[in-house]
């Protein structure tokens, strides 16, 4: 079972190893376009790494969309290395986003 932390200066640099496959790079955002998109969009952007133990193997993003209004995810991957072993599902599962309406500041909960 993975479980979601939030990528704060404590974990980053991890999230910069992550690694992908040659072909699914074209596909997939590397870890550091999508911090520094987390960082301009910070008032509704959430990244959390995906941790199997201790070991940042992944990383998600959520992000609240004013236009439609909804959370989605925005960016995600799982480390090559671990890949196939269903980390992606299991993280995928704990990812529920929340609003807290009274404060008007996103929340994030992971189960």
């Amino acid at each position: 079972m993975v479980k979601l932390r939030k990528i704060t200066e404590d974990n980053f640099i991890d999230a910069f190893k992550l690694k992908l496959t040659p072909e699914q790079e074209k596909y997939v955002s590397h870890p550091i376009r999508s911090l520094a998109q987390a960082y301009v969009y910070r008032d509704q952007c959430q990244p959390f790494g995906i941790y199997a133990e201790d070991k940042m193997i992944g990383y998600v993003m959520v992000i609240y969309d004013y236009d439609v209004p909804e959370y989605d995810i925005w960016h995600m991957m799982i480390d090559e290395s671990v890949q196939g072993q269903g980390y992606g599902n299991d993280a995928m599962d704990r990812v529920v986003p929340c609003q807290d309406l009274a404060q008007n500041k996103m929340r994030y909960f992971s189960l």
